[in-house]
């Protein structure tokens, strides 16, 4: 067998009479291959007088684990909005094309959409299937995009580089947001819609935006165009209606 090396974080350890419980994550790596992340499952019983493992389970996680489930959500098709999202479609009606940046974009409606409307597009995600999509449908209508199969987690997103930023429907991190404005170019608007907080999508575990979080976020050296909490139909989440946040931000 290869030499291999196996880091272990987030450790956490449950017991209660006669069973304990490990569950940790793991970085395996083998000589000569790609790192391997996943989850350990340990449960141990007490027999008479020694403990023994009753159950071990590893399961997949990490970048491969989330690929692997956004290309079979994209070559499945349904649940989502292929059209492009309708505040970006307001909000860059009649502005001068410059450089976008969409990110996590999925299969590209967004990004595709920006290309037909002369903006000189790049989009980013990690789905193989999402970036074959994306390709796929600039190639029909005969735009250029600059499709990249990449984490946005280690994507360097460049100092004043965009003119455009999205983040639609691309999660509520706020440390990814301090990552996103240094990128902007002054004038540079950054549009998001998401989940609100309270919505139940954002309770079952996507998260979601508080309101009037985004705003805070860019109070200093941006003017906020939109800042809407409404209830309306996402283009995720099987297109329900729920309460949602849209937001739109120019640099000064």
């Amino acid at each position: 067998m290869p030499s291999r090396v196996r880091t272990w974080s987030d450790e956490h350890v449950y017991t209660a009479p006669g069973t304990a419980v490990f569950i940790a994550r793991s970085v395996e790596t083998l000589e000569g291959k790609p790192p391997i992340e996943g989850y350990e499952t340990l449960v141990w019983v007490h027999d008479n007088s020694r403990w023994v493992i009753a159950q071990s389970q590893w399961v997949r996680g990490g970048v491969s684990a989330e690929r692997d489930r956004w290309n079979e959500y994209y070559a499945q098709g349904g649940g989502f909005n292929t059209k492009p999202n309708q505040l970006l479609v307001e909000t860059v009606k009649g502005r001068k094309p410059g450089t976008a940046l969409d990110l996590q974009m999925g299969q590209g409606r967004n990004a595709v959409f920006l290309a037909t409307q002369g903006w000189k597009t790049t989009g980013i995600d990690i789905s193989d299937e999402g970036i074959r999509q994306a390709k796929a449908e600039a190639a029909k209508q005969k735009v250029k995009l600059d499709a990249l199969l990449v984490d946005f987690a280690t994507y360097d997103l460049g100092k004043a580089k965009w003119d455009l930023i999205t983040l639609i429907y691309a999660g509520a991190d706020p440390k990814e947001i301090e990552r996103i404005k240094p990128a902007l170019k002054k004038n540079g608007l950054f549009i998001s819609e998401y989940f609100h907080a309270d919505s139940d999508v954002a309770k079952s575990g996507a998260g979601g935006w508080q309101t009037g979080q985004l705003a805070a976020l860019f109070k200093d050296g941006y003017e906020i165009l939109h800042d809407d909490v409404v209830d309306d139909h996402a283009d995720w989440a099987g297109m329900r209606k729920m309460k949602l946040v849209r937001f739109v931000a120019r640099k000064k």
